[in-house]
């Protein structure tokens, strides 16, 4: 066994290890369970919740005083971010991959509560098990296994959650739209926090300009609200089509089932890029950096590229005449002044 002392002079090599141990078990739990169809691509926005909402519940545990990690780099408000990929990797993914193998045989609430807590308990007593091996925890209040308990109960139940109404929607279309919805929330706001708070921030850190003042103080509310009420009306209108006409979410790993060509796609293609565009230029109020405007144009050329190559081609191929006929029609990011009408 690996003396404590030398994993903890060698920590960053050990985290690089850890991090290459759990893709390799995720490998292993790929080809194990061979998600089909849908359930990868499923899989993936559980895990990415899990690893966005357990990072945010992490933050409230450690400001409550249960424990608390030793400061280290890749880091998100002294949250180890590879820890929690490292147990997205293994624990999200052989989460809902079992459940789809389970549910062949059981289903039901019943069910569910039974696998959440038999996973709740498996992962606390893996915890206790390692917990004064863990490096990466500076101190832990004795109760902390209840904090654990309820962290994990409720962060797997929102993975689950995510990965059983994308494959297995509710046939009542109020349900369906509603879960549709909690999920566009819980993708766009995690990937806002991303893209408009911490990777702005992660710049200014790498460029040495974390004191910058800004322009205009965007976390003024009444300011932030008045500069960003258009861009946000447009993507929760776009976002509403999505949920409530498509039955599906922005992302493009769970789309919606139908082509929406209503709403604010009815005037233009890519509203929701428009409106991520519109409020990345607020961006520049706050942080007047150079380094800044850079990432915007980053952030611009993505956008517009991964449109073309993934989003596209895929609608291609999903709604072929149908998206041939509204691609002539309706252009990438000039609105059209009168409303499309198949």
């Amino acid at each position: 066994m690996i003396p404590r002392e030398w994993l903890v002079a060698h920590f960053t090599l050990f985290r690089i290890a850890l991090f290459l141990c759990s893709l390799g078990y995720c490998l292993v739990g790929y080809f194990w369970f061979k998600p089909k169809g849908r359930e990868f691509p499923q899989s993936v926005m559980a895990v990415w919740t899990q690893m966005s909402i357990g990072n945010l519940m992490d933050g409230a545990v450690i400001s409550m005083g249960y424990w608390a990690y030793w400061p280290m780099p890749f880091s998100l408000r002294g949250i180890p971010l590879d820890l929690h990929l490292d147990w997205g990797l293994i624990w999200g993914f052989f989460l809902v991959w079992l459940y789809s193998k389970l549910r062949r045989y059981w289903r039901g609430p019943l069910f569910v509560l039974i696998y959440l807590s038999i996973w709740t308990l498996v992962t606390v007593l893996f915890d206790a098990a390692v917990a004064r091996q863990m490096l990466f925890l500076s101190g832990a209040d004795p109760h902390w296994w209840v904090a654990d308990i309820v962290f994990l109960f409720v962060v797997q139940s929102i993975t689950l959650m995510v990965y059983h109404t994308g494959l297995f929607p509710s046939p009542r279309p109020f349900w369906r739209s509603l879960a549709c919805r909690i999920r566009s929330v819980l993708y766009v706001g995690t990937l806002a926090y991303v893209f408009y708070g911490y990777l702005p921030r992660l710049v200014l850190s790498l460029t040495h300009q974390e004191n910058i003042r800004p322009l205009l103080d965007m976390r003024n509310p009444l300011l932030f609200c008045a500069l960003a009420a258009l861009p946000i009306a447009l993507g929760t209108w776009a976002t509403l089509a999505f949920t409530d006409i498509g039955f599906g979410t922005p992302l493009p790993l769970d789309p919606p089932r139908r082509l929406i060509t209503t709403g604010p796609y009815a005037y233009v293609r890519n509203p929701m890029q428009i409106a991520g565009m519109l409020l990345a230029l607020l961006l520049p109020l706050q942080y007047p950096s150079p380094y800044i405007w850079f990432y915007l144009l980053d952030m611009g050329l993505v956008s517009i590229v991964l449109f073309k190559i993934f989003e596209q081609g895929e609608l291609e191929d999903r709604f072929t005449k149908e998206y041939a006929l509204y691609s002539e029609a309706v252009r990438n990011w000039i609105p059209r002044r009168a409303p499309y009408h198949p």
